[in-house]
């Protein structure tokens, strides 16, 4: 068995993202389970983070059976500082757990994919991020799926690392993308690495 693959991501439900952009981003969103659920790998955790009305709402937990998740539902406040909090928190507990088991992981994955606008400060989400990546290798992926300017709030987040756009509608090829590189990654040996080639966004994403 290949080392584990952790799997981070926060999901953006907010009242800023929905009409027919949002039911293409869920209808691509929800094939890519589908695709997890018939591959079924079983070394894989997944963690989906959206938004509820005032905190984060956990959609599927790293240790949910098969990749069952609760749906992804619109209208929603976007609050990314707590729901940012919340994934670093878990995913700090998932890799205390492991090391306590002496269990392998690769470099877990952090994917934020925001329409650009949040309700609370990200401040403290930012210092848990820089805290965390600081003493752990993470591979961090923030998308945004607005081509509008980012609140002052939001774009402090970009320090951290630059966000990548995903063009309107681009929905499915996102989703392809990122499943057959978890894929990838999963099934190749840990002393091979798995590497983003610009290649793979052309078509589907501003860098």
């Amino acid at each position: 068995m290949n080392p584990r693959l952790v799997i981070t991501m926060i999901l953006d439900n907010s009242a800023a993202f929905q009409g027919e952009k949002f039911e293409n981003f869920k209808k691509a969103f929800n094939t890519c389970l589908e695709k997890f659920k018939a591959a079924n790998p079983l070394n894989v955790d997944l963690e989906i983070i959206a938004y509820d009305e005032f905190s984060p709402k956990v959609l599927k937990a790293y240790k949910d059976e098969e990749f069952k998740c609760k749906e992804l539902e619109p209208y929603k406040m976007p609050f990314l500082g707590k729901a940012i909090e919340t994934a670093i928190k878990d995913l700090g507990a998932l890799d205390e757990y492991y090391g306590e088991k002496e269990v392998p992981i690769y470099k877990p994955w952090f994917f934020v994919i925001t329409n650009a606008y949040s309700f609370d400060d990200v401040d403290d989400a930012i210092n848990s991020m820089k805290e965390y990546f600081t003493t752990h290798k993470v591979l961090y992926m923030p998308f945004i799926l607005s081509q509008r300017k980012m609140p002052q709030n939001v774009e402090a987040l970009a320090k951290i690392k630059s966000f990548m756009r995903i063009k309107d509608n681009a929905y499915e090829e996102f989703f392809t993308w990122f499943f057959e590189m978890a894929m990838k990654r999963a099934t190749t040996d840990k002393e091979y690495s798995v590497k983003f080639d610009r290649a793979d966004f052309e078509g589907w994403a501003v860098l």
